[in-house]
């Protein structure tokens, strides 16, 4: 629990710094039938038997090469847990908005609380996404992720979050 909690006050920051801006798609209809895989794991400080080590994906001009990080293998939240998902645009950013079930509202806030300072891992279909620090107690049920995805990918990763809600997984 502790780690979902870091992964999700980190996602929940974000989330708050650029809503203002950003332009939000509801989705409705679904598309595709492959359910995605959403997690939310903590990133330790080295490497050992309970982490896997990651590359997170050059996204910033600010970077020259990806950044390798000490992903835990524990996952604190995935998909089980959205309640709804959406993508936004803002200016030349693309991401998901996930809102969470109150379970992982519940966790995500113990996780953050417990984490400030550290870094939480957002995977997508296996792959690292994002990697942002905690900066506080996330108590809204709410986090977003960016990536360099394109609109039309962070639409189908939405759509298909919106079928695993649907179903019940």
């Amino acid at each position: 629990m502790k780690y979902m909690r870091h992964l999700i006050m980190l996602s929940a920051i974000a989330l708050m710094v650029g809503c203002s801006q950003s332009e939000h798609r509801d989705i409705a209809t679904v598309g595709d039938t492959k359910s995605p895989s959403l997690q939310m794991r903590l990133v330790a400080d080295s490497l050992s038997a309970e982490c896997e080590q990651m590359t997170l994906p050059l996204e910033r001009e600010d970077r020259s090469q990806p950044e390798v990080i000490f992903v835990q293998k524990a996952v604190v939240l995935d998909e089980t847990d959205v309640v709804k998902a959406r993508y936004w645009v803002r200016g030349d950013i693309v991401g998901l908005d996930i809102l969470l079930r109150d379970k992982g509202s519940n966790q995500l806030a113990e996780i953050t609380r417990h984490n400030i300072g550290k870094r939480a891992a957002v995977l997508i279909d296996g792959k690292l996404r994002a990697a942002p620090t905690i900066k506080g107690t996330v108590t809204l049920g709410e986090f977003d992720v960016s990536s360099n995805w394109s609109i039309e990918e962070a639409r189908r990763l939405a759509e298909r979050l919106g079928q695993t809600v649907k179903q019940g997984r």
